[in-house]
Parts: C-alpha cells; structure tokens; sequence
C-alpha cells in the first residue's frame, strides 16, 4: 500500500468516524429531549386531571388514564419524531441511513405513510408498556395511589416509555423515509424561504 492510499484509506476511516459521532450526538439529543417533554406533558395532564385519590380500577383510575396515555403518548410521540426526523434532514443537519441496513425484515415491513407508520408504533407501545403497568401495580399490591404520587408515577412511567420507543421511531425514520402529505408539505416550507430570500435579495 503506497502514502497515498494509506492516506485515502485515513481520510475515509476519519470522516466514518464523525459521521458516526455526527449520528450519536443527533440520537442522544432528540433522545434526552423527548424524554424530558414526555416526562412534563404527562406531569401537567395528571396535575390537570387526576382526583385526590386514584384507584386502581374505573373511570377515572390509574389504568383509565395508562391506557389513554400509551395511546396518544405512542402516537404523538412517534409522528412528531418522524416529522422531525425528515425536516432535520431537509435542513441538512442529518442524512438518511443507506445500505444493505435499508434491508432489514422489520424496517422494511413498516408502512411509507407517517401517520400509519405512527399507529404501527402506538399499537407496539400500547401492547408493551400498558400490560406493564398491570403487572407492575398488581405485583407491588397498589389499590390507589395519592393525588402527587400519582403525579409523579404517570410523570416517570412517560418518560420510561419515550426512552424505549423514541430510538425505535427515529431509527426507521432514518432507514426507511416516510412518504406523505405531511412530508411533502414540509418540503415545500423550504423552497418558500429560499424563494422569500430570493426576493430580498432582488429587492
């Protein structure tokens, strides 16, 4: 091998290196954001509704309000990642994922519609973290929990949610890009802007 391969061989080795940090930094950050907004919104919804002492059982209840959140938390959160994901990429602060990746069985089973894709996403947190809850509240014998411990529980289980299934969601966006009307729509902002200052600049 002459220098100058050795050095092409350097400058790739290099630049795969921080593409990989690049990718690390981008994951942890929108990782540690989503947890703490779960995390908020969850708290303030259980501030907001939760009575003085939440049963176990009925409506309202401690697993009334956990089957509505593992509904609308697997939802939101995994759209509003997805959406994200693809306008990080428009503005050029990330690139999608390529390769044989773009093969795998799973990723590639997932629908190109972000909406459906975000079902798909519900479905799996609602079948994972609601039964969860179940066993975790039968197992430690909880009847009712306090107006602020309940707080605090709904709070911190969010937030556990968001940990396990934002990397998931932000994984697939990146191998797989999402196709739709929303995507589309955010395209377009883009060329608006560039036009808006095309026009400036005229001016």
């Amino acid at each position: 091998m002459n220098s100058i391969e050795r050095v092409e061989k350097s400058s790739t080795e290099e630049k795969k290196k921080y593409r990989t940090r690049g990718y690390f930094k981008y994951f942890l950050i929108g990782w540690i954001w989503n947890i703490c907004i779960n995390i908020a919104i969850n708290g303030a919804f259980g501030f907001i509704f939760a009575t003085s002492v939440m049963p176990i059982w009925g409506n309202p209840s401690i697993l009334y309000d956990f089957l509505q959140m593992c509904l609308y938390l697997g939802f939101l959160l995994s759209w509003f990642v997805i959406l994200g994901v693809h306008n990080d990429v428009i503005l050029g602060k990330i690139d999608y994922l390529s390769g044989d990746i773009e093969n795998l069985s799973i990723i590639s089973k997932l629908p190109r519609n972000s909406i459906l894709r975000a079902l798909v996403f519900m479905t799996l947190t609602f079948i994972i973290f609601f039964p969860l809850a179940i066993f975790t509240l039968i197992i430690f014998q909880v009847e009712s929990l306090p107006y602020w411990n309940f707080i605090y529980y709904k709070a911190l289980y969010g937030g556990f949610m968001a940990a396990v299934i934002e990397p998931l969601v932000r994984l697939s966006a990146l191998i797989k890009p999402t196709d739709d009307f929303m995507i589309r729509l955010l395209e377009a902002k883009p060329k608006k802007k560039k036009k808006e200052k095309n026009r400036k600049k005229n001016d």
